[in-house]
């Protein structure tokens, strides 16, 4: 027979919530809601996400306005290194296909 004590379990809390990316057009719903009821915390809580997130689209909410509403990233990412490289690289590329097009022909 076992017996278990009550003591508190150290184990980091297991989320249940699941990570999901929404597009534009469901942050500006969102912000729509939140418009509407004046509260950060029951807009998160509607919509079961964090009141960060929605207090961060909130400060974005102009962006997210003048993008595609089926973006789900605003940011195009990061710059590249060696842009220079890579545009000579894409040219290089660009002569070979029209070379070997020509010799085909």
């Amino acid at each position: 027979m076992v017996i278990r004590g009550n003591k508190s379990s150290k184990r980091s809390r297991v989320t249940l919530k699941k990570r999901r990316q929404w597009c534009v057009r469901e942050k500006l719903m969102v912000l729509h809601f939140l418009d509407r009821s004046n509260s950060v915390r029951a807009t998160a809580r509607h919509f079961d996400i964090e009141p960060s997130q929605v207090r961060d689209w909130r400060s974005k909410k102009d962006k997210l306005k003048t993008s595609a509403p089926h973006l789900l990233k605003i940011h195009k990412g990061r710059n590249p290194y060696f842009s220079d490289l890579e545009q000579e690289l894409a040219k290089w590329i660009m002569d070979c296909r029209a070379q070997s097009l020509e010799i085909w022909q």
